[in-house]
């Protein structure tokens, strides 16, 4: 596995997270989905955001493929930055 790898979604995430979206849109079970990094996983590295807290569900979002290309343009890393300060605080809170 490369270490990009380690910080990939466990099955269970993807699966969680993919349920939550046919939840909220129902009607399109043949959806192409993909699971979004909400942060992704070059800015989480380079601000030193844990592993876990990158694979958690709290940084998963299932999209549709189009989109999720999408949303890979349009971020900043000024907004990625503030996702990774924003994981590593909640982080310390919660462990």
């Amino acid at each position: 596995m490369s270490y990009r790898g380690s910080y990939e979604f466990p099955k269970h995430i993807k699966e969680s997270a993919r349920t939550e979206w046919h939840k909220k849109n129902p009607g399109n079970e043949d959806a192409n989905l993909e699971v979004h990094h909400i942060l992704n996983i070059h800015h989480a590295i380079l601000h030193d955001v844990p592993i876990d807290a990158v694979r958690s569900n709290l940084n998963a979002v299932a999209v549709r493929r189009k989109f999720h290309k999408e949303i890979h343009r349009e971020q900043t890393d000024e907004d990625q930055e503030e996702f990774a300060n924003w994981f590593k605080s909640i982080w310390v809170k919660l462990f």
